[in-house]
């Protein structure tokens, strides 16, 4: 009878043994992080071309972030444009004997949405009518140029008065832009004055600030080279 006790308290431990080896093991292969997504995605490319990605920030804050792309996907969480959002992710390592040749070794899932921020640059958002170019005020009698913000593409497209442009915005920040080439139709119209100063003031324009209801435009000296006012709706 000892014996068999004894036996049994030996296949007890290997079996706790073993439990505690699976246990330790799939701790091992899953851990948590913490992940700020950027409010705006960003070109990138995957094995099917160009596409547009998550901007993530590995930080408690977004203070100052240093961002970089995140090609997989998150299952269970959704994106926003307009904010930023911080979240808790679970992090599986997967069978590398059982993926595609392309896929990515580690799966993301959602835990749980922490805290969420409205990004300020979105206020850029809308349609403005030019109100002045170098700090001149904009006759209301000829075709008013006009601009027009779309965040969540990271494109800028609009009127110069006489022609119609869209572009990129390569980078934006909450007082800073850059942009990237425009493009143009390429009409001539009797009165070019505008239009061509327009295009010129754009090209310089580095810094912005919206206040209420107007948007102004700086060059890198801090000189006011176009400013706008919201279009009434």
């Amino acid at each position: 009878m000892k014996t068999t006790n004894n036996m049994v308290k030996s296949y007890l431990t290997i079996l706790m043994v073993f439990a505690a080896i699976f246990i330790l093991e799939g701790c091992s292969s899953q851990k948590s992080t913490i992940y700020w997504v950027n409010s705006v995605k960003n070109n990138c490319t995957n094995g099917a071309g160009q596409t547009k990605c998550l901007m993530i920030h590995k930080g408690d804050s977004i203070d100052t972030p240093q961002w970089e792309l995140f090609y997989a996907e998150i299952e269970g969480f959704t994106w926003e444009p307009g904010y930023f959002q911080k979240i808790e992710l679970k992090e599986e390592i997967l069978d590398k004997e059982n993926l595609p040749a392309d896929a990515s070794g580690i799966k993301y899932s959602l835990i749980n949405v922490l805290e969420k921020q409205k990004d300020s640059r979105f206020d850029l958002n809308a349609k403005w009518i030019l109100y002045s170019i170098h700090g001149n005020l904009i006759s209301p009698g000829n075709p008013l140029p006009t601009i027009e913000f779309k965040l969540s593409e990271m494109r800028v497209f609009g009127n110069n008065g006489c022609n119609n442009y869209s572009g990129s915005i390569e980078n934006i920040t909450s007082d800073t832009i850059t942009f990237g080439p425009v493009m143009s139709t390429k009409m001539m119209c009797m009165e070019m004055a505008v239009p061509d100063t327009f295009d010129q003031a754009l090209f310089k324009s580095l810094n912005y600030k919206v206040d209420n209801q107007f948007l102004k435009f700086t060059d890198g000296n801090g000189n006011e080279t176009l400013s706008f006012k919201k279009e009434d709706l």
